[in-house]
């Protein structure tokens, strides 16, 4: 249905390639940014692994499902190299639909901004979320089910690598509970994992517990 909403605009980028390439380069212009701008985020201020879990239980299986199916080229398939190179998407040949690696990622890091209090940066990767969605699904790169479950998935697994980030953040490095940019401060004994990010709502005397 989303390909028929938006067939009008897929013909228009298939008789006006110029702008099409242009597209392209903006818009992975503004992912190249928001990851390499994550890197040194990451290297100065955060104070987990949890990034790092998350982006390591999205791409196995995600890789592991392309290699096993092979899922045809819907007409109007326009992803080709725009005539510039992007620093971290690539432009080759390869069976890249199911799920979305565009939208995994760039959920994942507005997920962590969000959860820093890094409110523009937050938006700023929402941004170029939507901004791939529209692009991936205009160019015809990815199905809209693609790009549904590359959400999901990078929504669920980031809540997975909070967990195991507890045990690597705390058990391994030390790094002190109240620290953490934690989605769980403690686990509690009453509701399990689901206490998320008490910290914000904790006070002095709860924090030194």
């Amino acid at each position: 249905m989303t390909f028929e909403w938006t067939e009008n605009i897929n013909i228009w980028f298939r008789e006006n390639i110029e702008i099409k390439n242009l597209y392209m380069i903006y818009a992975h212009m503004l992912m190249d940014v928001l990851m390499l701008t994550f890197c040194v985020n990451f290297y100065f201020w955060w104070n987990t692994g949890r990034p790092i879990f998350t982006i390591g239980l999205f791409y196995p299986p995600r890789s592991l499902l392309q290699n096993t199916f092979l899922m045809g080229r819907p007409i109007g398939f326009m992803w080709f190299f725009p005539g510039m190179h992007s620093l971290t998407i690539p432009y080759f040949d390869t069976s890249d639909f199911y799920f979305s690696g565009h939208v995994g990622s760039s959920t994942t890091f507005m997920l962590e901004y969000q959860r820093s209090g890094w409110n523009k940066m937050t938006y700023f990767a929402l941004f170029v979320m939507i901004n791939e969605w529209i692009l991936l699904c205009v160019l015809r790169t990815h199905y809209i089910i693609d790009l549904i479950t590359g959400f999901v998935i990078a929504y669920y697994l980031h809540r997975w690598g909070e967990k195991i980030a507890f045990l690597f953040d705390v058990k391994w490095l030390g790094i002190p509970m109240k620290k953490r940019q934690a989605y769980y401060y403690k686990p509690c004994y009453r509701c399990g994992w689901n206490n998320l990010a008490p910290t914000l709502y904790a006070d002095e005397e709860e924090l030194n517990l």
